[in-house]
Order: structure tokens, then C-alpha cells, then sequence
């Protein structure tokens, strides 16, 4: 029954709160994401990928910090995907950039706008 003793110093440390840190970090493996990015100014698209930071990816592409986009935005991100993998990343990346079609990306956001307005959506249950 010794081992149960709560010591005031872990009582202390749990009302202040601390960030959790994984004892096994291999477990839980980096994200890699696919995104795309509309100039809120002309509609157009920019396809990219980037690791773990999708948001700091972002305020990047928003602040002129990348070429590609720099004085074209401001910009919104009206699709991501999710991948374990770089690779799996730049591969969807180059497979929506061969299509060449903003009419094929137009239907990508589209759809996921659809699913997200289904009455399955968690976010309508309680409506």
C-alpha cells in the first residue's frame, strides 16, 4: 500500500499542468501533409506537401516567405490530407499536380465539403 502515497510535489505539478511528453516518441510517427492553398485575390490554386507543421507551413505561404506564392495571396487552405509518409505526401502532391485541372481540384474540395455537411457528421448530430 506504500506505492499509492500521494506525494505533495505530484499533487503540486498537476495543478500547475505540464506538457506531455511520450516515453516511447516511436509510436507515435510524424505526419506528413498534402495541401491546397486559393488565392483569396485571383481563385488560384498552389498544390504542396510539407512535414509534421501544416500551420506554420502556412503562415509562411501568408507572409510572403515562399516564392512560389509570395505577393499572390492572401490565402486560404480549403483542403489538406494526412499521410505517415513523405513520400506518400509528394506522390498525392505530383498525382494532383499531373491532372493540371483547377476544375479537378474544384471537385476535390467540393466533395469534402459534401461529406462534411452529411447528417453523419458529428458536428450535425446535435442539430
Amino acid at each position: 500500500m506504500a506505492d499509492l502515497v500521494e506525494r505533495p510535489e505530484a499533487r503540486k505539478r498537476a495543478r500547475e499542468g505540464r506538457w506531455f511528453e511520450s516515453s516511447h516518441p516511436d509510436r507515435f510517427p510524424p505526419l506528413y501533409f498534402m495541401y491546397i492553398l486559393q488565392s483569396r485575390t485571383t481563385g488560384r490554386f498552389y498544390v504542396g506537401h510539407c512535414g509534421e507543421d501544416l500551420i506554420e507551413r502556412f503562415r509562411r505561404h501568408q507572409f510572403g516567405q515562399n516564392l512560389a506564392t509570395k505577393n499572390r495571396g492572401p490565402w486560404w487552405m480549403p483542403y489538406y490530407e494526412i499521410f505517415h509518409s513523405r513520400a506518400e505526401a509528394m506522390q498525392r502532391e505530383r498525382a494532383v499536380k499531373a491532372k493540371k485541372s483547377a476544375a479537378s481540384i474544384r471537385r476535390m474540395i467540393k466533395r469534402y465539403e459534401d461529406d462534411l455537411h452529411t447528417e453523419d457528421h458529428p458536428s450535425y448530430a446535435d442539430e
